[in-house]
């Protein structure tokens, strides 16, 4: 049974980890292309963002709780534990900022392309969306690190 909770801990560990590592990574570039405020330079990073959120985010979101409740079960832990309640609701935070980051992204890519290819500058909703996307990414990463705090210390309510 130790062989299958180690396993389960080590996906689970994997999946919150590129979840961190992809947002945070691409919080940068869209700080980066949103501050340079070159069409061609925030189309290729809206594209990208896009691409990345797709195939790494989608999997490791999707495996936190596919992980994480066998995991719960595995280690004899009760479901209503006051950190796993807490880390679930944050998580469901987590997702929902993500799928709003999406949408945005998706519209960034859209808008930033169309000014790379007619040569304009970006137009004021970019830097606003790409504004905006940026602190809902920061708020993202505070929460995800609050949900890696409480799987490291497990408190429990007093």
């Amino acid at each position: 049974m130790l062989d299958v909770i180690l396993a389960l801990k080590f996906v689970h560990m994997i999946a919150m980890a590129v979840m961190f590592g992809t947002w945070m990574c691409l919080t940068l570039f869209m700080v980066s292309a949103g501050w340079s405020g070159k069409a061609a330079l925030a189309a290729f990073t809206a594209r990208f963002a896009v691409r990345a959120e797709l195939t790494l985010m989608i999997p490791a979101l999707a495996l936190q709780p596919l992980v994480g409740y066998p995991l719960a079960i595995a280690i004899g832990d009760q479901l209503d534990v006051y950190w796993l309640e807490v880390s679930v609701a944050i998580y469901a935070a987590v997702v929902a900022a993500w799928l709003v980051n999406l949408v945005i992204a998706l519209r960034l890519r859209k808008a930033t392309h169309a000014a790379a290819v007619s040569g304009k500058v970006l137009p004021r909703t970019c830097r606003r969306l790409f504004f905006v996307w940026n602190v809902i990414s920061l708020a993202g990463l505070f929460a995800m690190a609050a949900i890696m705090a409480l799987m490291v210390w497990q408190p429990h309510r007093y």
